[in-house]
């Protein structure tokens, strides 16, 4: 549904998940997409797929120029 309302409002879209119809709509539509794999995730929560989230918009918004944050930084924050 956010994919959805972004298309509606005509907003500038990067997609970021783990896969599923998401993924599949990103590459339909030849949208950016940071697809990650969950690999420190054995127990599936989800609230783990909150850092993951925040941990790919950090490395997109640093790759476009929103933010100053250097590789050792983002490093230092996975761990």
């Amino acid at each position: 549904s956010a994919l959805t309302a972004a298309r509606q409002r005509r907003a500038k879209i990067v997609v970021i998940t783990a896969g599923g119809a998401l993924a599949r709509a990103a590459r339909r539509d030849r949208l950016p997409l940071y697809c990650y794999q969950p690999t420190e995730n054995p127990s599936g929560q989800p609230r783990l797929g909150v850092a993951y989230g925040l941990m790919a918009a950090l490395a997109c918004w640093r790759r476009l120029g929103l933010v100053k944050v250097s590789q050792v930084e983002l490093d230092q924050l996975s761990n």
